[in-house]
């Protein structure tokens, strides 16, 4: 909950023959676009301090004054206004409303923390990529996941945070599917979440709308048909709007799917895929894979526009058969660091020479020092730095824009769990306590500040 403080005068008065009680001021406060319960006001939002004292008919009217930090700034019913950022001090305002009913005074004050709109460091620029998205995590909303699924309420702000702040026409809505003893019951349940999501997200106006399944260590052979399940309602989806809805089949299937490799985790998988990597077993197999993704989603949704999410290890030197598979989009990851940056660029230049658009689908980087030069750091191990994770997130788009993609998708919007590495993951917010809100990451202004030719 956020800082709240309740004062009045105790009792009750005789006041024209009956008892007065002294007023209960109470307030709310939003801007007119979203609530203010999940993410901060920045200094650029006019806040709405919605007055919600209940004043019966029968007794005498409330009078009312506005408090901003101990100063009077007015006596309406209600009131806004845009407030200074608090993050360069530390402290937090303090507004109060004061009501009083028959010289009986109370009062009700909040405390509420303010972003920066705008940081110098990190000017606004052109980038000539014209899909900018954000890798929006869903995942199971009574369990711990540090992903752990929004309330409607809450994906209804970040949608809008991500849209007009942030300045995104694209989202990809990555379905988190783990450790869940029932996996049918949990799977069926992110489905219905993803896609009422990727609903909100088109009444939002996103142009484009990446609906992404992941069904974490699942069977290769039940993957393909939950996820050749799951395209026709997409497709219905799809024919409701103008926009693009793009289906991302999979995601590194070699590891997050089982059956393809040997191993029991997603680490055991990953480890066995990088040690076959240049073996022609496993290349046909994986090629395979993503092959019969493709073709269930197509057999059952004709008319949907299909991709599928590729790692470097799948797409680097064309283990990927793109040319051979029935995908409207090539989606590949661009994480970029030191190593990264000897072969990132042929792979994107090899995914380019196939005639279609190109994503890189995913991209980010860790609040650690030294994220940018190592992608993989072990976070737990690495001093928290923000400036670093910025450092990677501006370096990797102008990357991007130099290779010529079409579209980009930041990895990831935010993460809730305080003991997820100590707030050292790839969130561009950072996550305090569930009782405040989120506030913006260096990272957060350095993707704003990166803004799309329109």
């Amino acid at each position: 909950m956020k800082g709240v403080t309740v004062a009045g005068a105790a009792g009750s008065i005789l006041y024209g023959g009956r008892f007065l009680i002294p007023p209960s001021p109470r307030f709310s406060y939003r801007t007119s676009q979203r609530s203010l319960t999940h993410v901060v006001p920045t200094s650029d939002e006019e806040i709405q301090f919605i007055n919600e004292t209940e004043e019966p008919f029968y007794l005498p009217p409330v009078g009312y004054s506005w408090s901003v930090d101990g100063k009077l700034v007015s006596n309406s019913r209600a009131y806004s206004c845009r407030l200074p950022e608090t993050k360069s001090t530390g402290t937090p305002h303090t507004v109060e409303l004061d009501g009083i009913r028959a010289f009986i005074p109370s009062s009700f004050r909040q405390t509420i923390d303010v972003d920066p709109a705008r940081l110098p460091e990190y000017p606004e620029r052109k980038m000539d990529i014209p899909i900018k998205g954000v890798v929006y995590r869903i995942s199971d909303p009574t369990r711990g996941s540090p992903w752990r699924s929004p309330t409607d309420d809450e994906m209804a702000e970040d949608l809008q945070v991500i849209h007009d702040e942030l300045g995104c026409n694209a989202i990809r809505i990555f379905g988190d599917y783990k450790d869940w003893p029932d996996r049918r019951q949990y799977f069926d349940s992110v489905d219905e979440l993803v896609l009422r999501c990727a609903s909100k997200s088109i009444d939002v106006g996103f142009d484009v709308i990446a609906v992404s399944p992941v069904y974490d260590s699942l069977n290769i052979d039940e993957t393909v048909r939950r996820v050749g399940s799951l395209a026709p309602k997409v497709e219905a989806l799809s024919k409701m709007t103008d926009k693009t809805v793009l289906y991302v089949v999979g995601n590194s299937v070699s590891f997050f799917a089982s059956g393809i490799v040997e191993g029991t985790t997603d680490d055991e998988r990953l480890q066995e895929a990088l040690r076959r990597k240049d073996d022609p077993i496993f290349i046909a197999e994986l090629n395979r894979a993503v092959e019969r993704l493709l073709g269930a989603s197509r057999k059952n949704a004709p008319d949907l526009k299909l991709s599928y999410a590729a790692g470097p290890l799948e797409a680097n030197m064309s283990r990927l058969k793109w040319d051979q598979m029935d995908v409207d989009v090539i989606g590949i990851m661009t994480y970029l660091d030191d190593a990264s940056r000897q072969y990132l660029p042929s792979m994107v230049s090899d995914s380019k020479r196939y005639g279609k658009p190109v994503f890189s689908i995913e991209f980010g980087s860790k609040t650690v020092e030294g994220a940018f030069h190592q992608v993989d750091l072990e976070p737990e191990t690495r001093n928290y730095n923000e400036q670093d994770q910025a450092t990677g997130i501006s370096r990797t788009l102008e990357f991007l824009v130099e290779s010529g993609v079409d579209g980009c998708f930041l990895f990831n919007y935010k993460e809730k769990e305080r003991d997820l590495w100590g707030g050292r993951g790839y969130s561009i917010l950072r996550f305090r306590n569930d009782s405040v809100p989120l506030v913006r990451k260096l990272g957060f202004h350095a993707y704003k500040s990166h803004q799309r030719v329109t």
